[in-house]
């Protein structure tokens, strides 16, 4: 029986189709804002940056979202055998997905604003969050530029966290995140996500 809500043990249908769509939207987008920045401008560099902002959005309403179910469903109950270090990481962890998520698309819209450029959200026109203002708009890049290397790094945390609880601990807490039948080859498929995700970050970064 599919359960909508999470239970003690388990994560239910709806956290988990807000977890994964995310997931992958903030891993592209990620990878996306590495790539435009070294674009010269163009019609084509202006879709992309157009794209970006509306899943950009899409993110922050999502979270929303998120956040609205989790006060409305419990958590899954910690694993016995995590240790406090691990309970205490992982909620310092979550804290900085959460910061991220939320502070990215709005330091990305104030951005936008403050620089005088639209912004859109899949055809529809956003209201610009304050009047132009060149030095409040370099802040906010700086601020969207830490934020996007905060995630990365909790992002490969949070993972390298559910990899050790999977392979060497070997218990659910990776497999509550996930459908029934993806338990196994799910991990494996996750492995060679942030493989590649690493590889086009490093791509982006250090040999571009």
């Amino acid at each position: 029986m599919i359960k909508l809500k999470n239970t003690s043990e388990t994560y239910g249908l709806i956290a988990k189709a807000f977890h994964w769509p995310m997931a992958i939207i903030m891993l592209g987008l990620l990878l996306l804002g590495l790539y435009m920045a070294d674009l010269d401008p163009s019609p084509d560099k202006y879709e992309l940056y157009g794209l970006h902002k509306s899943f950009g959005l899409l993110i922050l309403w999502m979270v929303g979202l998120r956040l609205i179910w989790r006060f409305y469903t419990k958590l899954p109950e910690p694993h016995e055998n995590h240790q406090r270090w691990e309970r205490v990481l992982a909620k310092i962890a979550h804290f900085l997905l959460y910061v991220s998520m939320i502070g990215m698309p709005l330091t990305g819209w104030l951005m936008s604003s403050a620089g005088g450029h639209p912004v859109g959200f899949f055809g529809i026109s956003m209201p610009s969050l304050m009047e132009k203002n060149e030095d409040f708009g370099k802040l906010m890049n700086e601020t969207h530029s830490i934020l996007a290397f905060t995630l990365v790094g909790v992002i490969l945390l949070h993972a390298a966290g559910a990899m050790k609880h999977h392979f060497i601990d070997h218990d659910n807490t990776l497999k509550r995140m996930m459908a029934g039948p993806m338990h196994k080859i799910g991990p494996y498929i996750l492995i060679i996500i942030l493989g590649l995700f690493v590889g086009a970050v490093v791509k982006l970064l250090f040999i571009s």
